[in-house]
């Protein structure tokens, strides 16, 4: 009996619209092949109705791409070979990182979420790489994701689902550089004046503002800050040390000890009489603290309350509304809204400051020590394990280049 007796009826090369890709209904489910039209994407379609052909009927694109009924990468798709990638990695990098890695695969799963990974090249790369151009996202962002991707083919490798020319062929692509593509690129970070800060003070709540002094005075990182303890102190000597629990540089099995100087110490000690365990800046005593010393545009109404709204009001009170629940610690997030907020706040009655954000304070705290004690300083300070990562930070000096070239130049 004949393969055309058997199956009635073959699925039709078809475009999906809304994404401009081609794809085939199969088992009452839509099978994406590619960009439609492209040579790709008809190859795809030929090797779908070749497997529906030799399976009489029986194939099962579910299974195949998952790699359960054969064991072969030729009928592994990208799909796939991220559905099993990130599962694995999740445990292994920050939430932060895993969500980047899910941003850098949006337009890979939108392209070529059913192509065959041994059929996903160069050209395929750099075609998802223009859809992060279109998508206005910086240079250094775009090189970063692509990185991700290449990963993404090099665990699959080393799971044996995809060949190695395969991610050799990927590795030829060049990253973009600057000022010879269309991605833009961001301005560097400077570092946040002094004035400014002062300036800011009055209109953060004491928290904030001891976090971002804190900040200022050690160089920590934001998050740094966020989490610290009085458990994670060593207060034996004249100079503290913290060691927090949690850090950028863990997963990497580095240490990481911030010194604290006495003018830190005294910003830290009206926050001390708690337990040890517990965090020293809370969200809930921030709020606590912006209800009782209210700002300007905080302060109670004096306009008369009109019958309309005492109803509103009565009305609304009877509608059960959920609790908001406040974090045991600012994150690195709400630490940088609570700046911005203050910034908009100081803005609105006129103060002249400019937006920054808190890790422009670590990069101040940064360029001050490189000013007095050489890069050598500023990086042990900043916990960077190469002095070209320091520079990043820490700006340079530029009075001090003048003075040199006013004396022997």
């Amino acid at each position: 009996m004949s393969v055309r007796k058997q199956v009635k009826s073959f699925p039709k090369y078809q475009i999906h619209k809304a994404s401009n890709r081609a794809c085939v209904w199969w088992r009452s489910k839509r099978h994406y092949l590619g960009v439609a039209n492209s040579p790709e994407s008809i190859e795809a379609y030929n090797q779908f109705i070749a497997e529906i052909a030799r399976s009489k009927g029986n194939f099962n694109p579910d299974l195949e791409s998952s790699g359960d009924s054969s064991g072969s990468n030729q009928s592994i798709t990208v799909g796939a070979l991220m559905a099993s990638y990130l599962p694995r990695i999740q445990p292994e990098v920050t939430p932060k990182e895993f969500d980047n890695i899910k941003y850098s695969f949006r337009p890979l799963r939108k392209l070529h979420e059913h192509t065959l990974v041994d059929k996903f090249g160069p050209k395929a790369l750099k075609q998802v790489r223009q859809v992060m151009i279109d998508d206005g996202l910086t240079r250094k962002v775009i090189n970063q994701r692509i990185g991700r991707i290449r990963r993404l083919f090099r665990f699959g490798v080393a799971e044996e689902m995809v060949s190695a020319s395969t991610l050799h062929a990927l590795q030829a692509v060049d990253g973009l550089r600057e000022g010879r593509s269309a991605a833009p690129d961001n301005e560097p970070i400077k570092p946040v004046s002094d004035d400014q800060i002062k300036l800011l003070e009055p209109y953060l709540s004491n928290v904030v503002a001891a976090m971002l002094k804190i900040q200022r005075l050690t160089g920590a990182r934001p998050g740094e800050v966020c989490r610290m303890r009085a458990c994670d102190i060593d207060m034996s000597g004249d100079v503290w040390f913290y060691s927090p629990y949690k850090h950028k540089t863990q997963w990497k099995g580095k240490s990481r000890v911030i010194p604290i100087g006495p003018q830190a110490q005294d910003v830290l000690k009206p926050f001390l009489d708690r337990s040890a365990e517990t965090y020293l800046f809370t969200p809930q005593e921030s709020y606590t603290w912006y209800r009782e010393n209210r700002t300007p545009d905080m302060a109670p109404r004096k306009t008369k309350i009109f019958p309309s709204e005492l109803r509103r009001r009565e009305k609304y009170r009877k509608i059960k509304k959920p609790v908001r629940r406040l974090r045991s610690h600012f994150t690195t997030g709400s630490y940088d809204r609570a700046v911005e907020r203050a910034i908009l706040r100081a803005q609105k009655f006129g103060v002249n400051i400019e937006y920054f954000a808190p890790n422009q304070a670590r990069h101040a705290r940064a360029t001050e020590i490189r000013r007095d004690h050489g890069i050598e300083g500023a990086q042990v300070v900043l916990g960077h394990a190469k002095a070209d990562v320091t520079q990043v930070y820490a700006e340079r000096d530029l009075q001090k280049a003048a003075q040199i070239a006013r004396e022997s130049g």
